[in-house]
């Protein structure tokens, strides 16, 4: 009996344990169902805030104004004309006074890549830090990269597609600082590499590049190349300053930042013009946006747009069309990750 007893009190206490734990769990569960609720419904407030902002960002732009900014930019997204810096050049400083771009300085750690940088195009750790040591043997000055080549594009609210772009590049290879999305305020079209080597040697990164390291090692020394020049010291403090472009205008002209980008490009421009690799890479990436869209892939178009910014390997672009045409067949994406560096 004694025993008996004794089983039963064991008994009991378990399942006043088990009650307990059960309700434990029903009380976690029910407040991770209520959390969820919230994120979403604040999710839900935060969209149709934005919504609302959306328009009335524009709505400060006069008729007459929203008209010829439009005629500008059906020109620079159809036209053949060769005068293309000239246009975007006309599109930047209507933004600017209409209160629709800023100019900034913004510390480095804000500046991300913007998805459209170079057509599509990852940035190579290796051609940043070569451009590192032509701007460290020259001398830093920051008429190199100023606020008309410095273009930038707000983060979106909601889409991450700069933070992502940009995480990339930490992904792929250790000679570049890892990010911290929530410090990214912008993402670059122009003066991309230059503000990426500035992060590159505030972080000490992994590099080939001798010049840039003490002695004996393999990292960028920040110390060292501040002692070597002060002005340099003073854009890894301040940053660059550069033309910050709202996030409300890439939504109404969501081509836009691909225009500038190509505009960089050009000739006697701050920007490299495009590699072997990276002009393929472009060509694949817009037809593979066309065939994820569900569009058939305008080729004459890809291929006169690509033209646009007469880069070193214009005589190429039909070779490249004919290859990605090849490589699209029965596909939904075209993009060359791994392609060759140069011809050849």
């Amino acid at each position: 009996m004694v025993f008996l007893g004794y089983f039963n009190t064991l008994y009991c206490h378990k399942a006043a344990a088990d009650a307990k734990e059960k309700s434990e769990i029903v009380c976690r569960e029910s407040r991770i169902v209520c959390r969820e609720s919230r994120i979403y419904h604040v999710s839900q407030h935060t969209a149709e805030a934005i919504d609302r902002i959306v328009p009335s960002a524009m709505d400060n732009c006069s008729a007459a104004w929203t008209t010829s900014f439009d005629g500008l930019y059906d020109d620079a997204c159809n036209s053949d004309d060769a005068k293309m810096v000239q246009l975007i050049e006309r599109m930047v400083k209507m933004l600017v006074d209409a209160g629709l771009a800023e100019i900034q300085f913004l510390q480095n750690p804000k500046v991300g890549v913007h998805p459209s940088n170079r057509g599509g195009k990852l940035l190579a750790a290796a051609d940043v830090h070569s451009k590192g040591v032509a701007i460290v043997q020259a001398g830093f000055a920051y008429s190199l990269c100023g606020p008309e080549r410095a273009i930038a594009f707000e983060v979106h609210p909601t889409s991450r597609h700069i933070q992502e772009w940009t995480c990339r590049l930490s992904s792929c290879t250790g000679m570049f600082p890892w990010i911290v999305e929530v410090n990214l305020k912008v993402g670059s079209v122009g003066c991309s590499h230059l503000a990426q080597f500035l992060n590159c040697v505030d972080a000490g990164c992994s590099t080939k590049e001798s010049t840039l390291c003490r002695p004996g090692t393999s990292t960028m020394s920040k110390t060292m190349l501040v002692e070597q020049d002060p002005v340099l010291g003073v854009a890894l403090q301040q940053g660059l300053k550069w033309t910050v472009i709202k996030w409300q205008v890439e939504e109404k002209y969501p081509q836009l930042p691909g225009l500038i980008a190509n505009a960089m490009n050009v000739e006697h421009h701050i920007s490299q013009g495009e590699t072997w690799s990276e002009q393929l890479s472009s060509i694949g990436n817009r037809a593979s946006q066309q065939l994820a869209s569900g569009q058939k892939v305008d080729w004459h178009n890809i291929a006169k747009d690509q033209a646009k910014t007469q880069p070193p390997c214009v005589g190429d672009i039909l070779a490249h069309v004919n290859y990605a045409k090849s490589m699209a067949v029965g596909r939904k994406c075209c993009s060359f990750e791994n392609s060759r560096s140069s011809s050849g």
